[in-house]
């Protein structure tokens, strides 16, 4: 039996707590489904997904062209950009109400839902994260669920709140997250580092 919890997940890796567009079945468990088989396939969900693979692809050829002209390399990348901010508007959940708060880390994540699911079971999870809203359909075994007073959406009565870890979740899928984690940290220092000098700013004037 495993003994991660989101505590001690909290200590090995880095974590994040945001809304994300989230749907899960609890699998069967006289008989194995495949995750990806239980949600339909829509070109929305694989738009962002398929864009970060070629990014990945042409990541090298970038760097070559970078070393020769640099110019040109950082006009590529606006328009990876530009065309990433495109899709993102296309594929983006358009309601709150399409979104809850989980945390997640690469090894796994918690959210809360209103009925209890029985620890050691298997559940199929599909992520939208935000912005960038990449699509990932995982195998999700849960922990722990526990019962709880605290709303994480005040639009929804959510009584219990799951912890699980991934399972056999593919590379590219972990690399995904791995990505969303990154950035998502880097995002925080800047912002943080911009309340530093606005606080700095203030003093001075």
């Amino acid at each position: 039996m495993s003994d991660w919890n989101i505590d001690n997940d909290r200590r090995r890796t880095f974590r994040i707590e945001e809304k994300a567009s989230v749907s899960f079945r609890v699998l069967d468990s006289n008989r194995y489904q495949s995750p990806e088989k239980l949600f339909p396939a829509s070109p929305e969900f694989t738009l962002l997904n398929d864009l970060r693979s070629i990014d990945e692809d042409s990541e090298s050829l970038l760097r070559q062209v970078s070393e020769t002209d640099k110019a040109a390399a950082a006009y590529l990348r606006l328009l990876n950009r530009k065309i990433e901010r495109l899709a993102q508007a296309l594929t983006s959940p358009h309601t709150e109400d399409s979104k809850i708060a989980i945390t997640l880390s690469e090894e796994g994540m918690s959210l809360s839902t209103q009925n209890p699911v029985e620890p050691g079971q298997l559940m199929a999870v599909k992520l939208q994260l935000l912005p960038e809203g990449v699509g990932i359909i995982a195998m999700l075994k849960v922990i722990y669920c526990l019962a709880t007073t605290e709303y994480f959406n005040e639009d929804e009565q959510n009584s219990f709140r799951l912890g699980g870890e991934f399972v056999d979740m593919k590379q590219h899928d972990r690399s995904l997250i791995a990505r969303h984690l990154i950035e998502s940290q880097a995002k925080e220092r800047r912002l943080l580092k911009e309340q530093l000098i606005k606080g700095q700013q203030g003093k001075q004037s």
